[in-house]
């Protein structure tokens, strides 16, 4: 790590002639380097292993998205797929039981879905301007996955697009070992993976999938 460091150093110059006019000095530039290629690595692995397995449906607004995520919490998993299910009956933009391999779609793959736990329900939008998806997260592997053979090739792959996955993979580490932000920085967003002011400044939201009511 500390050779990959220096040489990504060595062509910006090095770490004090590009810390200049930045918020960082030379060590803590030089510590988001160390940083940003981590989160590559990470970002590298989990490509080359990962998919999830997910029922959908979408929403036009913010607040429709909340409240879908809200009621498929509730309802648990059987009645979640069931509900959905109404949707793609009734011709709406859903599906149940899509599987999405990240090496087949490295962008997807920089998304909530591939950095929440199975059982969990998310919504997100993927630009600005697109319908929310309200996503179900039925299953996540993380290992002995075959991409398909329109599956782009890793070096034709910006660094950004890695580092944002492995910062997905970050998020599901947070939460695992309970990771919590000072109230002082305001709120932490798993959705956007940093600090926002208040809630209705999160890119989207999360609930688990609740255990089935007893009959």
């Amino acid at each position: 790590r500390a050779s990959a460091v220096a040489d990504h150093l060595a062509k910006v110059g090095g770490a004090e002639a590009a810390s200049k006019g930045t918020v960082f000095d030379a060590n803590t530039y030089r510590q988001r380097v160390s940083d940003k290629l981590l989160m590559a690595q990470l970002g590298r692995r989990a490509l080359r292993n990962s998919a999830v397995t997910v029922d959908y449906t979408t929403a036009d607004t913010r607040t429709a998205a909340q409240a879908r995520v809200e009621e498929l919490s509730r309802a648990g998993s059987k009645r979640a797929r069931q509900l959905i299910d109404a949707d793609v009956r009734a011709g709406k933009d859903a599906v149940i039981g899509k599987r999405i391999v990240a090496a087949d779609d490295p962008i997807f793959a920089t998304t909530p879905a591939f950095g929440v736990a199975e059982g969990t329900v998310v919504a997100f939008q993927l630009t600005d301007t697109t319908p929310w998806l309200i996503m179900v997260i039925k299953n996540r592997t993380d290992r002995g996955v075959q991409p398909s053979d329109h599956a782009p090739v890793p070096d034709q792959i910006a660094p950004a697009v890695f580092e944002a996955i492995g910062l997905r993979q970050l998020a599901l580490v947070g939460e695992e070992v309970g990771v919590r932000l000072t109230p002082r920085y305001g709120i932490w967003d798993p959705m956007s993976v940093q600090a926002v002011a208040n809630e209705n400044e999160t890119s989207g939201f999360l609930a688990p999938l609740r255990p089935a009511p007893r009959a």
